[in-house]
């Protein structure tokens, strides 16, 4: 863990460097927050995003929400200790009257806040918590029943932008002692120490890796000693670990349980152990574990290095390796990825085999995920039906035979609500097709359908062999006779079948309508978006103006008859 002198000489390096990204942070508090900015800039420059950070005034909080409401991210320390002055020892003698004014007070003032901030991105808030001078008593006081009644109308209450932080567990995992200063508060209102801090911008980080499209979406896996204990090739089917019959046995089927968790919310889970094929399968079957073999979307069960099956495993599935968590048990192995895929989130299995499950709960982190929508249910059945497709796609030379065999058929919208949370996701999380990559939440996609001259586009697209749910996003803005799409993204799963090519031209016919003559398509040059350039220079636009990370590029609104192999219909 670094110093707070080493954090700062790093944030001062790292504030030097160019960014694509930027990011303003407002953060309001009702006390004095002393330092929480250092660590909080170190994981932002961390992620590649340069932070700006600003303090609200000193319990402040309601005339700072209305102040800070456009922020792309507001932290609120709302402190029980410091809603009254003194309330740690005034609050213990609280008659049932008292308490009553002093939560309804609070209550108004939450939804004065709620109410201001409605719109703001992203909002994080922490639960209300008695533990800088009440972990010691045995009886509940009233100030336990405050911060009880308080927590309930939080959570009840709470807009759809805003997330609890549960700052109990920030302090259980440091103590109660290190979380605090009370020096500091009696002296100053600093009441949280510099390792509370660092230990809380640990735990948000998830939070904002999701908000601005870092979250991870692939969990690849080795076999041996990773998702059971023993060596197939060595002790045999038989002599395998993963029941519940026994110490160890028990910690392998725990952790297939919570890789099953991580299945259902949409994470591929993929195989990368240097094994026979056969054997694995063998031992998935005969142990009758948790996890499911057939659902597995790609297993690299061979003898290759495990960096190449990486790097493959991100090329079939048309993703970054640095959306991957790599789980293994080898000192070899892990540090081989570290080296060769620094991108790679690597988790070695520990030693001690009863901290597994634990560990591998705190990697769930990894994959927290905004706003869930049914596509993440689905996701990984669809990367098992594009398996179909590829073994189809190898009995045709021609791909407009093999794409007409498919039946494809792309509904599109416009401006329709239902699709708000989906496309949102999309632009947190799409990386590779995504001309501008705006991070965009709900409400800021729910604003722009709701303006005039804005419109938001979005398809979802299947064939015969099934549904891709909402898979491209387009947002639109007129102005005079041009329109310019100031993001324009599509799901990897299914680009190379038209699909670009299709919507495009179906945004240029509903823009012709419009009156609208010329495009404008701003593109932002990223590490993981090149393929959007041959895009464009397979759909005749122009380069216009551009430097080494930013390009303009323009069209005239000419429409292609041909484009007939994907059946295209409106929804509303």
């Amino acid at each position: 863990m670094k110093t707070l002198s080493e954090i700062i000489a790093y944030n001062k390096k790292a504030k030097s460097l160019s960014y694509n990204q930027e990011v303003n942070i407002a953060i309001l508090s009702n006390i004095v927050l002393n330092q929480i900015d250092h660590p909080l800039s170190m994981m932002l420059y961390e992620m590649g995003i340069k932070p700006n950070i600003v303090f609200g005034e000193y319990d402040n909080i309601l005339q700072d929400a209305e102040r800070f409401s456009s922020f792309d991210i507001a932290i609120i320390f709302w402190e029980l200790q410091n809603l009254i002055d003194g309330f740690q020892y005034l609050g213990l003698n609280f008659s049932e009257e008292e308490i009553d004014n002093l939560v309804n007070k609070t209550e108004s003032e939450l939804l004065f806040v709620f109410k201001k901030m409605e719109k703001s991105p992203l909002v994080l808030i922490n639960e209300f918590n008695t533990d800088p001078f009440n972990s010691n008593l045995i009886n509940e006081n009233s100030i336990d029943r405050t911060c009880n009644r308080l927590n309930i109308f939080l959570k009840t209450n709470l807009p759809t932008n805003f997330k609890i932080i549960n700052v109990n567990r920030i302090i259980s995992r440091i103590s109660i002692e290190k979380s605090f200063d009370l020096r500091n508060f009696y002296t100053s209102k600093a009441l949280h120490s510099f390792s509370f801090f660092k230990a809380y911008v640990d735990h948000i980080k998830f939070f904002l890796a999701s908000r601005f499209g870092n979250v991870k979406k692939v969990l690849v896996l080795d076999c041996d000693n990773t998702l059971w204990g023993g060596i197939i090739g060595e002790d045999g089917v038989d002599g395998i670990k993963c029941d519940t019959s026994n110490g160890i046995g028990k910690a392998y089927y725990e952790v297939q349980k919570i890789i099953n968790t991580l299945f259902n919310q949409g994470v591929i889970v993929c195989l990368n152990s240097k094994n026979n094929l056969n054997d694995v399968k063998e031992a998935f079957d005969a142990k009758q574990m948790p996890l499911n073999f057939n659902k597995i979307i790609i297993k690299k069960v061979n003898w290759e290095n495990k960096v190449k099956n990486l790097i493959e495993i991100g090329q079939e599935l048309n993703v970054g390796t640095d959306s991957m968590v790599f789980i293994d048990d080898s000192d070899f192995e892990i540090n081989l990825v570290k080296q060769e895929l620094p991108e790679v989130e690597t988790i070695q299995v520990p030693k001690d085999i009863y901290l597994y499950p634990l560990v591998l709960r705190e990697a769930l982190n990894q994959f927290y995920n905004l706003n869930f929508t049914k596509e993440d249910l689905n996701k990984s059945e669809m990367y098992l039906v594009e398996q179909q497709r590829k073994k189809l796609q190898s009995n045709f030379e021609n791909l407009n035979s093999y794409l007409e065999t498919l039946q494809l058929q792309m509904a599109i919208t416009v401006n329709e609500e239902t699709t708000i949370n989906r496309v949102a996701q999309m632009t947190q999380k799409t990386n590779q097709f995504n001309t501008t990559t705006l991070r965009l939440t709900p409400n800021e996609i729910k604003d722009l359908m709701e303006t005039k001259d804005k419109y938001v586009f979005s398809f979802s697209l299947s064939d015969k062999f099934g549904d891709f749910g909402i898979s491209g996003a387009a947002l639109v803005s007129i102005l005079n006779d041009t329109a310019i799409i100031d993001d324009l993204l599509m799901s990897c799963r299914v680009l190379g079948r038209k699909v670009e090519e299709t919507f495009i031209n179906e945004i240029f016919k509903f823009l012709k309508k419009k009156g609208v003559n010329n495009c404008q398509i701003p593109f932002l040059l990223t590490n993981k978006n090149k393929q959007v350039e041959e895009f464009f220079i397979r759909s005749n636009f122009v380069k216009v103006s551009f430097n080494e990370e930013k390009s303009l590029y323009v069209s005239e609104l000419k429409t292609d008859k041909n484009l007939n192999i994907i059946k295209v219909k409106y929804e509303k």
